[in-house]
């Protein structure tokens, strides 16, 4: 094997979820001299990240003194992934060089564990230093102004969007409906949703939920009927949503 066959048997290792596996992989890249190699390195990092073995990622991460973005990314990812926040956020800070990815991921794992003004305060401070958002860090963002009910911060992101002609897919359209619902903007909320193209069923949750909560019955079982002819099966939070809507 040469440097070329190890990032995609690490891979393959990683869709199988064998951690064994990965290891052994991990012995056969030192036997053969191959590690240094910075694909083999960051597909490393990631595997054990995926495999919640975060130290080890982290004591690979430092042996290697040659890592870049790619491996800062992936390192954080892991430590988000298994709630070590603050670790990831050291991690973030020390970065020579931050892409898109590096400031989405942190982002997103504020915002999943409900620190949503960090959330919110890292994206403003993205906004500031000029750096484009991607998606995760839009609809993450999104997420912790809807929890928050910060509808004004919310609707500059939404502006944002519009402004810069960014193509709101099921994610984002799900991230403003559900902005939109829970701060009481039911209508607005609801030509979101209907000019989003795509619709899941986590999209089409997102609108049913809203009308509940706000009392809209009636609007919830027409929702849920649309939803059910076109094809989309409902799940635990559908139900609920109408349960909530019939009472």
């Amino acid at each position: 094997p040469d440097f070329h066959t190890f990032p995609f048997v690490l891979k393959a290792s990683a869709q199988l979820h064998s951690l064994s596996l990965a290891q052994s992989l991990h012995s056969q890249a030192l036997k053969f001299g191959l590690l240094p190699d910075l694909f083999s390195l960051n597909t490393l990092i990631g595997v054990y990240s995926i495999h919640h073995r975060v130290n080890d990622a982290h004591k690979l991460f430092y042996e290697c003194p040659h890592g870049d973005v790619v491996s800062y990314n992936a390192l954080i990812h892991g430590l988000v992934k298994t709630r070590q926040i603050s670790r990831a956020r050291e991690l973030f800070d020390e970065m020579p060089v931050r892409d898109e990815i590096s400031w989405g991921t942190m982002i997103a794992g504020y915002s999943h564990l409900k620190l949503c003004n960090q959330a919110i305060e890292l994206f403003n401070e993205m906004m500031r230093l000029e750096v484009k958002p991607d998606n995760i860090a839009l609809v993450s963002v999104l997420s912790a102004c809807a929890q928050l009910g910060e509808l004004e911060q919310g609707s500059i992101v939404h502006d944002y969007i519009k402004r810069n002609r960014i193509r709101v897919d099921s994610y984002l359209a799900t991230g403003l409906v559900d902005l939109y619902a829970k701060c009481g903007c039911v209508e607005t909320a609801r030509d979101v949703f209907e000019s989003c193209m795509e619709k899941y069923v986590f999209t089409w949750n997102a609108m049913l939920v809203g009308f509940a909560i706000h009392g809209e019955g009636s609007m919830v079982l027409e929702y849920f009927s649309r939803m059910v002819s076109e094809g989309v099966k409902p799940d635990g939070v559908t139900l609920l949503g109408v349960l909530v809507g019939c009472s």
